[in-house]
């Protein structure tokens, strides 16, 4: 297989983990109530879909690995490896730094904003309740809620930011 039958690949693979996720996260919006349980399940849909566009965008990256790119920071370059041990928040944030650099886009995500900061609580809450060793981690405040609902639509935000700019700029059309 070629390079560019590689990338077809996994960005055709990516798309269609991208539309079964973002049809789940659609559904989950569509039945929005004030609960608890429905926090609950908000964060985990939209938790698998940043997690399955994380893991995409790293496939991608990976095929772009093996032709000539920018140099990528240790823990860029890390993140794209399967050994990785970055946690999940560190993983997030160099696959989408180094998806930027390798394929030399603009408007790089700011990981020193709000949204960022926001986006953390998410991941940090997601995490709780996917493992939770307490009933305490699976409370979800109303307080918290909105920082947290904030987090996931900045990464939502980021990651499709990520694929427009690939397409805009690798797109068939271009």
């Amino acid at each position: 297989m070629t390079p560019e039958e590689k990338m077809d690949a996994a960005v055709e693979s990516y798309l269609k983990v991208a539309d079964v996720l973002s049809g789940d996260v659609n559904a989950i919006l569509d039945q929005e109530a004030d609960t608890e349980a429905w926090r609950r399940t908000y964060i985990r849909t939209v938790g698998a879909m940043i997690s399955g566009d994380s893991y995409s965008i790293q496939q991608i990256a990976a095929v772009g690995l093996e032709t000539d790119v920018p140099k990528l920071s240790v823990k860029e370059a890390k993140a794209f490896s399967s050994d990785n041990q970055h946690s999940a928040i560190d993983q997030i944030k160099y696959v989408l730094r180094g998806a930027y650099k390798m394929f030399e886009l603009e408007q790089t995500p700011d990981f020193s904003g709000n949204g960022w900061g926001m986006a953390k609580k998410f991941v940090d809450k997601r995490s709780k309740i996917m493992h939770p060793k307490s009933a305490a981690d699976l409370h979800v405040s109303e307080e918290e809620w909105k920082d947290i609902f904030e987090g996931s639509k900045w990464l939502i935000g980021e990651h499709f930011a990520l694929i427009q700019r690939m397409e805009n700029k690798y797109g068939e059309d271009s």
